[in-house]
């Protein structure tokens, strides 16, 4: 019958050990970890890639445009045409060359002073939209690698003239945003989104994602202006955890080197 030393199970004993501790780490799923979202492609509407707001009429280029614009880019709004209530009616304040006038548009929210978001439209000046109901569709990508994707969640708000169509998640529409009247521009409307806000998923992955708000702008008379503001609180994801045979093969090598030092010492 085969045996086995006191001595040869002591040495075995540390290395098998942290052998089956690397394998209850790899079962065990990590928690949900802060994302810094400009890391993986969340920019507000109307800020450059260190998130500082743009210029006026400066182009966005984290945003692109899918319906009724394509080729043209999405642009921080700047100053209107004369003969309105004031210059840059109806930016906010926080916009970029309206002054110190306040139009109806809802401000962005500012950090020191300075502002987070801008609202942004597929042409400089909000006055030369099409006096026609149309559909504008605002998307931008970001990517999840090294997180599972379906523990994603994204926090924030959104206003928008006039009406939001729905806000889409990889092309699915996020349940309860897709109502005519939702999200109009005189108040933000909040957001939460994980993978279960969609009905059927929202097909998150830890690989290339999109989020596009699907807008309309209603016909009235001229001037008719649209635009979409977007701010991100936070996000959180679960990083991806080490594959089980990766770990195995550290184990089993940590394990080999533990034999040897246990060896020389005897």
């Amino acid at each position: 019958m085969f045996s086995v030393s006191k001595a040869t199970t002591n040495r075995f004993r540390a290395p098998v050990l942290l052998l089956c501790t690397l394998c209850f780490i790899a079962a065990v799923p990590l928690s949900a970890a802060a994302i810094n979202l400009t890391s993986v492609g969340l920019y507000n509407t109307g800020v450059n890639n260190s998130g500082v707001a743009l210029g006026a009429a400066a182009a966005d280029t984290h945003w692109q445009c899918s319906v009724n614009c394509s080729g043209n880019s999405f642009q921080a709004q700047a100053n209107t045409v004369a003969g309105q209530p004031f210059a840059g009616w109806p930016l906010p304040s926080t916009q970029n060359g309206t002054g110190s006038a306040a139009g109806p548009w809802v401000a962005s929210a500012t950090s020191g002073g300075s502002p987070l978001s801008q609202w942004i439209s597929f042409q400089a000046n909000v006055n030369s939209e099409p006096n026609t109901t149309t559909e504008y569709d605002y998307t931008e990508t970001f990517n999840l690698s090294g997180f599972v994707g379906t523990s994603f969640e994204l926090v924030g708000s959104f206003a928008v003239d006039n009406a939001i169509l729905g806000l889409l998640i990889n092309g699915n529409v996020v349940t309860g945003t897709n109502g005519g009247s939702y999200g109009t521009s005189g108040a933000k409307t909040a957001f939460d989104i994980t993978n279960a806000s969609c009905s059927g998923g929202c097909g998150l992955t830890n690989g290339t994602n999109t989020i596009t708000f699907r807008t309309e702008n209603v016909q009235f008379s001229s001037p008719n202006p649209t635009g979409l503001l977007v701010e991100y609180t936070s996000a959180t994801a679960n990083p991806t955890a080490p594959e089980p045979a990766t770990l195995f093969g550290v184990g089993l090598g940590l394990s080999a080197l533990g034999l040897i030092y246990r060896r020389r010492r005897g």
